[in-house]
Formats: structure tokens, sequence, C-alpha cells
């Protein structure tokens, strides 16, 4: 859409960008174009970036079992939430942690949806 507008008359633009099909793999290179804005021989390109949304995943980084007493087990409860606006996977990994189990280790958040998980130490 092209509009005439007299030097030094201010105007509000609003840039919007819509696809019918989102691919992850554009995730981080996303899509670019531009915007020129042209005036009497001036020319000026802005650049322009769209990004496919991400999950928003939050939960409390910090887990304190406490004391724990030696062939006995503890448990703690982690919420994960996801405050985006797009499914996520989360696999929590415990390889190397042979006093460590997660359950469950695999699972998908909804957006706008929260999951529990047992982190349970066995000393």
């Amino acid at each position: 859409m092209v509009e005439a507008r007299a030097a030094g008359i201010p105007m509000k633009l609003m840039v919007s960008f819509e696809v019918s099909e989102i691919k992850l793999e554009n995730r981080q290179e996303g899509w670019n174009d531009k915007l020129i804005i042209m005036s009497d021989g001036y020319e000026y390109e802005i650049p322009l970036h769209a990004y496919i949304p991400s999950p928003v995943i939050v939960f409390e980084p910090f887990i304190n079992f406490g004391f724990v007493q030696v062939n006995t087990f503890k448990s703690q409860k982690v919420l994960f939430r996801n405050e985006g606006i797009v499914e996520d996977e989360i696999n929590l990994k415990t390889d190397n942690l042979s006093d460590i189990t997660v359950e469950p280790s695999y699972f998908k958040i909804m957006p706008g949806k929260s999951r529990i998980t047992t982190i349970t130490y066995h000393p």
C-alpha cells in the first residue's frame, strides 16, 4: 500500500506479518523483508524480521532436598508452566546422576498449561 504524505507530517505505521504455514526449521532464521521509504529522490530502507513464536517455560531452577538420611529417599515436585503461545517438549536428562530419578522425564506442555514432575534423591 502506497500513501502520499507531505514532508513533516507524522504518520503511524503498523506492520503485521502472517504466514499460512509455520515451519519449525525457520525458528532461528525466521523471515526477512524490507520497508522502503521514498521521497523526491530520497530512499531509506528499513529491514523487517519476523520469527515464529516460541514457548516460554517457567520453573523453579533450585531444588532443596534438605537433610536426607542414607538408605532413604526424598522427593520434590517441580512445576513447569508454559507461558508462551506454542507447545513445547521437555526432556530432563539425568544420565550421569545415578542417585537422582525424574518421573516423568519427558513430557509436552501446551500453551497456558502446567505439568508437574517428581524428582527423587536416593543417597
